[in-house]
């Protein structure tokens, strides 16, 4: 994914505007929400950390891509404000196909990606950051794609926020990757059959994930045994060598 450009890690702290249970996740099913999330992008990444952005409209102030046209993209809402955003594409989408190589999907050895969904364009307002604002958004995230029949998540960040991702459940798993509009990032995965594996490490995902598919259902474990690596953060350790393999 190309997330997590403009988030920090959630830590203990006290309540932030983020908590505030007047934040709803919705579905930008309709061209006012499209356009309210493409703004948003624009904002995080043109103006406010001045990335160059290939299919940014500078007149209209947007950033939306080809990947758009078949995604769905969910808002993190206060109010009518968009405040967070996340994208999911299928695997086998046309418009995905470079993520398809990024990340190496065809050499992970699956009979098809038909249930493999690429997550990117994860990205919430600064003073968000330590709210539990990501984690509604993953939840709800997590959820939907479940429902959809997603048994797959591949995504991908920046050094500072593996250990973050790792305690959500991710895992790395090809080292890291060359994206050619963020640079140097890490590729991970989550497979949603590894709900022992996420209330192990008390990731909020267990909610999303691990009351809907039975544990190892379409052979997460198996693909977690090959390819994946030892977690950077040693607190995750023990749930590691008890549900993937030791270490």
């Amino acid at each position: 994914m190309t997330p997590a450009r403009a988030m920090g890690a959630p830590e203990p702290r006290e309540p932030c505007p983020g908590d505030a249970p007047t934040h709803v996740v919705v579905l930008c099913d309709s061209a006012a929400l499209r356009r309210a999330v493409f703004a948003f992008r624009y904002r995080v990444y043109v103006e406010q950390m001045g990335r160059r952005q290939r299919h940014a409209d500078h007149l209209r102030r947007l950033l939306e891509e080809p990947m758009d046209a078949d995604a769905r993209n969910y808002a993190l809402l206060r109010g009518e404000e968009v405040v967070a955003t996340i994208r999911a594409n299928e695997a086998e989408d046309p418009a995905a196909r470079y993520y398809r190589k990024l990340y190496r999907l065809d050499a992970l050895g699956l009979a098809s990606l038909a249930a493999v969904q690429v997550t990117t364009k994860l990205m919430l307002r600064p003073e968000l950051r330590g709210s539990l604002a990501l984690a509604r958004l993953l939840l709800h995230f997590g959820a939907e794609s479940c429902r959809l029949g997603m048994q797959l998540d591949v995504m991908d960040c920046n050094a500072p926020l593996i250990p973050m991702f790792e305690r959500f459940g991710y895992h790395s798993y090809c080292g890291w990757v060359f994206h050619k509009e963020f640079g140097t990032v890490r590729a991970m995965l989550c497979p949603a059959d590894t709900g022992g594996y996420l209330a192990a490490i008390g990731s909020p995902l267990a909610r999303a994930l691990g009351s809907r598919v039975a544990d190892d259902a379409f052979g997460g474990y198996g693909l977690l045994r090959r390819i994946a690596e030892r977690p950077a953060t040693p607190a995750l350790h023990a749930a590691f060598a008890q549900h993937v393999r030791p270490l």
